[in-house]
């Protein structure tokens, strides 16, 4: 079906569309053990077959047995086999590449890209106006009959990041709420919880959760769960926190109607409810408060340390052993945080992380990482402590969460404004809850970032959630860290 014989090169970001340059550094997710317990642990840990030998960590399964778990996940996501699963999901990458060909000479017109799964098997990029793409563009999509080059988009993708960032600072709507005409515009800004370039629809996307503009409840009506409601009934539940449909369609209309003729590109007041960062603040705990990430090294003070999510809490524990804390917060482009190793005991950090729900789990080490705009239509999976793996759809790859605390401008605190680097993934399987944040996200040996937040309000069973992760070239830039790949080291 594809001519493999025509080489393509590897495609660049394009910085002139803010996804800053950085170099694919390799991520691996770590799990810390001490020299006592190594031998203990290391009796509940299955290696899979692309795990370097290392004596006294566990046996080594084969192939059939240590299936990635996307497979499974995807052929039941889109209604294939096993088989056309991993057979698809090998030819990601490649497809990946080419699109990045495609999407460089074309830098001027792209307005999306993306993969198709289902029915179809297909790359495509779509471009800005009803020109033909370049000879060598078009040259490139006739080697491949899985790629295609569509026409007829209304805006490049420079325009909806500028529409963005211009809603996201409210120039667009004009300072408190006004335009150069002077006309009113209602401040909806707390109902919104995100925004992202839609490549799909070729519109910008916001969205919003009316929970958050609700009026007040009097005094009067507000009761203890479990007491009486205002008409006398006893134990009465309390009110839903939860926006309703209804609550939803409402306020979207009112948002659409205000904002026409203020954003200058195509949008559409989408879903955003109960958006909120995943992490697990009970206290007490002998084990981290999230999920641990992947084993790194910080560039400057070269000390080895763990990955997770910067929201989460600066003291963390794994295994029993104080990891202290180095650098990292919820910040505007990664939300991640460095905890070293502590010298002295002869810890070891191993390059590697647990990508089965099995008992003992199965891991395995990462040989590599993919870019963020490497990730649009990839089909990846993360384990978090508490919901276990899941697996879904990169759907956005410029995700900008709006939600209060989202990020901060520095490790002190203070409110900031995200930018538009996170990376948003659905799927009707896919699962989160609190305690998952900092958790890999991967597909088979490759690592893609870090957990951040989801909408499952803290049900760890429910199905079909939205998630948002830090890609790992952004929490690699933001840290100053260095992933381990493929390595193990033992902390003197």
């Amino acid at each position: 079906m594809t001519n493999t014989n025509a080489p393509v090169p590897r495609a660049r970001p394009n910085c002139r569309w803010r996804c800053r340059t950085v170099v694919s550094l390799v991520l691996l997710a770590a799990l810390l053990t001490s020299t006592a317990s190594a031998a203990a642990q290391g009796a509940d840990t299955v290696i899979d077959d692309t795990q370097v030998p290392d004596a006294g960590v566990g046996t080594t399964t084969d192939a059939a047995s240590a299936v990635d778990p996307a497979i499974a996940a995807y052929a039941a996501e889109y209604g294939v086999t096993e088989a056309e699963a991993a057979s698809r999901l090998d030819r990601i990458q490649p497809l990946q590449e080419i699109l990045g060909s495609i999407r460089e000479l074309e830098s001027e017109r792209v307005a999306g890209w993306g993969i198709e799964h289902a029915g179809t098997f297909a790359g495509w990029v779509w471009l800005a106006g009803d020109e033909p793409p370049k000879p060598a563009s078009a040259a490139i999509a006739t080697l491949h009959d899985d790629i295609a080059i569509r026409t007829g988009a209304e805006h490049s993708l420079a325009e909806l990041l500028d529409a963005q960032d211009r809603f996201g600072n409210g120039s667009s709507l004009g300072p408190v709420g006004r335009v150069d005409d002077q006309t009113l515009v209602a401040d909806y800004s707390a109902a919104v919880t995100f925004t992202a370039p839609d490549m799909d629809s070729n519109s910008l996307h916001i969205g919003i959760d009316p929970a958050l503009v609700r009026p007040i409840e009097p005094s009067e009506l507000q009761r203890p769960v479990g007491g009486t409601d205002p008409v006398g009934n006893i134990d009465a539940p309390a009110g839903p926190t939860t926006a309703t449909d209804a609550e939803l369609a409402a306020l979207a209309a009112q948002m659409t109607a205000a904002y026409q003729g203020h954003i200058e590109v195509s949008y559409a007041i989408v879903d955003g409810r109960n958006l909120a960062d995943d992490a697990m603040f009970d206290g007490g705990r002998s084990t981290s408060t999230c999920t641990s990430g992947f084993a790194a090294r910080h560039s400057t003070t070269r000390t080895y340390g763990i990955v997770t999510a910067g929201h989460c809490r600066d003291i963390q524990r794994m295994h029993g052993v104080n990891l202290p804390w180095v650098t990292g917060y919820a910040g505007t482009t990664a939300d991640a945080q460095f905890h070293k190793i502590p010298k002295g005991a002869g810890h070891e950090l191993k390059s590697q992380f647990a990508y089965t729900e099995h008992s003992p789990p199965r891991v395995r080490v990462v040989q590599g990482t993919e870019t963020r705009t490497n990730m649009r239509g990839d089909f990846i999976c993360h384990t978090g402590k508490r919901s276990g793996v899941s697996c879904g759809e990169v759907t956005h790859i410029y995700y900008q969460p709006q939600n209060s605390g989202a990020c901060r401008a520095s490790e002190l605190g203070g409110s900031a404004t995200c930018g538009a680097y996170f990376v948003r993934v659905h799927g009707t399987a896919l699962q989160s809850c609190s305690g998952d944040s900092g958790g890999p996200w991967y597909r088979g040996t490759t690592a893609y970032g870090i957990h951040k937040s989801s909408n499952s309000e803290n049900d760890c069973t429910r199905l079909g959630v939205v998630a948002v992760f830090s890609s790992i070239d952004e929490v690699e830039s933001f840290l100053g860290v260095d992933v381990m790949v493929s390595n193990n080291v033992t902390i003197g």
